[in-house]
């Protein structure tokens, strides 16, 4: 006789996987809510940053030079400015108790207080560089902002490798990130050798980050390509000796015997003496060469000439500095060679040569 079946055994199983649905569903739906809690907690940290930079944004252009001198301390300096006073901030960027609170009501708070719970707010949430920066140049037309950083930087071309180390070590010791900007590839005459051995003796950690070189850009100015084949597949950036002296293997005229396209750095007060070792080597008088002013920059200039006409084509424009000697056929680009690459009888990894396929 067969064993009686459990009818009631289907309906417990329904009920028990119903249970598991359930809690499981339970389970879902307070995993989403404690997201949506942090999802929006974040949001309100977010919010409360962008409140008072977007105040600050807002606002700039009403302040007083005093009170723009405190939305530039703030900024630079918000984890100093959250503990201060208002008298004490006053004091700080020169100015008095009465304009650090009118500044603040100018930001459209109540007081002071309220202001300084908004800084804290701000401090808090640890307002990255990326937003200072968004804050700092926010203000700025676009088109302006390279040119602005640029000029707020002119002190600072004053400083020594000890003091720009010593700002370094500062802002590390807040735990925050210090980016020294260099114009051009700072490979290239960018004096970053000494300033990484003095970051790995004081144990900072470092990150070289690679830029588009004046040379790069002189080339796109003049719509050369310095490794033309039948002409030249080689290039030397150099410089005339000055100061910083240049080792005798290494000299213009030396270098100049290769005849080869040739890139000169930091040598445009100096052109009478750059064409005379220039001679000695390979080039003649008719060589063609350029010179290319502030390279990239709005302020851009360019020059054709040759070997023999470039001290008096730089006075004739004014040229003293900021600029690049670029000597060679690859300047006026004539009499060169097809290249090999696009040759449809030169065979690749990746592509046969013409006639291949049917032999």
């Amino acid at each position: 006789m067969c064993p009686k079946k459990n009818q009631d055994a289907p309906k417990r199983k329904n009920v028990d996987a119903e249970r598991h649905l359930q809690i499981g569903k339970t389970n879902q739906e307070e995993n989403n809510m404690k997201k949506e809690k942090e999802q929006s907690s974040s949001e309100e940290q977010k919010a409360a940053n962008e409140n008072l930079l977007i105040r600050l944004n807002q606002n700039y252009g009403k302040l007083s030079k005093g009170q723009k001198r405190l939305a530039d301390f703030i900024t630079a300096h918000y984890d100093q400015a959250v503990s201060m006073t208002a008298a004490r901030l006053g004091q700080q960027v020169g100015v008095s108790e009465s304009t650090t609170v009118r500044f603040a009501m100018q930001l459209g708070y109540a007081g002071y207080p309220e202001f300084q719970r908004a800084l804290e707010e701000m401090v808090m949430n640890r307002l990255n560089s990326v937003q200072r920066m968004q804050f700092t140049y926010g203000r700025v037309p676009q088109g302006e902002i390279l040119e602005t950083v640029l000029q707020s930087d002119i002190e600072k071309i004053k400083m020594t490798l000890e003091e720009v180390i010593a700002v370094m070590e500062e802002a590390e010791s807040r735990q925050q990130m210090t980016v020294r900007l260099h114009t051009g590839d700072p490979s290239l005459y960018g004096a970053i050798r000494e300033q990484i051995d003095c970051l790995k003796e004081q144990k900072i950690a470092y990150d070289v980050t690679p830029g588009v070189s004046s040379f790069c850009g002189a080339a796109a100015a003049l719509d050369a390509e310095y490794t033309l084949p039948g002409i030249t597949q080689s290039v030397i950036i150099t410089r005339m000796a000055g100061r910083t002296p240049v080792p005798e293997a290494e000299s213009i005229a030396s270098l100049a015997a290769h005849g080869c396209a040739m890139v000169i750095f930091l040598s445009a007060g100096m052109l009478e003496g750059l064409q005379r070792e220039l001679l000695k080597g390979a080039y003649t008088e008719q060589t063609p060469a350029a010179i290319v002013y502030k390279a990239t920059w709005k302020e851009e200039e360019k020059y054709i000439c040759t070997v023999g006409t470039l001290a008096q084509t730089a006075k004739e424009h004014n040229i003293t500095k900021t600029a690049l000697m670029i000597i060679g056929e690859a300047v006026t680009h004539s009499n060169y060679a097809r290249s090999e690459l696009y040759n449809p009888n030169f065979s690749t990894e990746y592509r046969k040569a013409k006639g291949e396929d049917k032999a």
